[in-house]
């Protein structure tokens, strides 16, 4: 459910439905239904309301278990993860033999102020595997991303992402489980994360 966008004449259906149930069209009777609603939005809700463009008793019925995701400009440390992702998905879509990203892209993509968040970073990626040749993914300017002078050398996506896991790893100061460890910081189950480390060949230090 977008509830960012529901027209303010919904509002009301909306908030009877997570209150009563849902009633068929042209019915009159009510019926309970058990789901869990689980809403999204990339607008301010608080602003809506404060504005009469939202009501109030929808946003609080909402409102039960708020989960906020920092647009991704101020999450560039997932940037690598992310890239790897994408990659791997569009590289077995469109068949492509890549094992490397360069660079030469992968500082254009930090560099990028990412207005359209990661849905912009997913059509990127999926045109410079579209355009790509060979095994690296590579700068194109089609990508429409300005590209930073320099390149070091290539980066596989596996060093992308072992770095990526150290730098998270070491803001947890080397703890993978429990509240706001390595695991929960990236989203994943103690397990998965300590199978990557081994895979990638991470220790703690010491």
């Amino acid at each position: 459910m977008r509830s960012g966008r529901c027209p303010l004449r919904c509002n009301p259906s909306c908030c009877a439905s997570c209150k009563t149930g849902v009633r068929k069209r042209g019915r009159t009777e009510t019926r309970t239904v058990d789901v869990r609603i689980i809403a999204a939005t990339n607008r301010d809700l608080v602003r809506s309301v404060q504005e009469g463009r939202f009501r109030a008793d929808l946003y609080y019925r909402l409102n039960v278990f708020p989960i906020a995701l920092p647009a991704l400009r101020a999450r560039r440390d997932d940037l690598p993860a992310l890239v790897g992702h994408f990659v791997r998905r569009f590289a077995e879509r469109y068949g492509k033999p890549l094992e490397t990203v360069s660079p030469a892209l992968m500082a254009a993509l930090e560099a990028h102020d990412w207005p359209g968040n990661v849905r912009e970073l997913e059509h990127i990626i999926e045109r410079a595997v579209i355009l790509s040749r060979g095994t690296e993914l590579t700068f194109n300017k089609a990508l429409n991303v300005p590209i930073q002078e320099g390149d070091p050398g290539p980066e596989t996506m596996a060093e992308a992402e072992r770095a990526h896991l150290l730098r998270v790893l070491e803001a947890a100061r080397w703890r993978v489980a429990g509240p706001n460890g390595a695991a929960e910081r990236l989203g994943l189950r103690p397990t998965t994360l300590e199978s990557r480390m081994k895979k990638l060949g991470i220790r703690r230090p010491g």
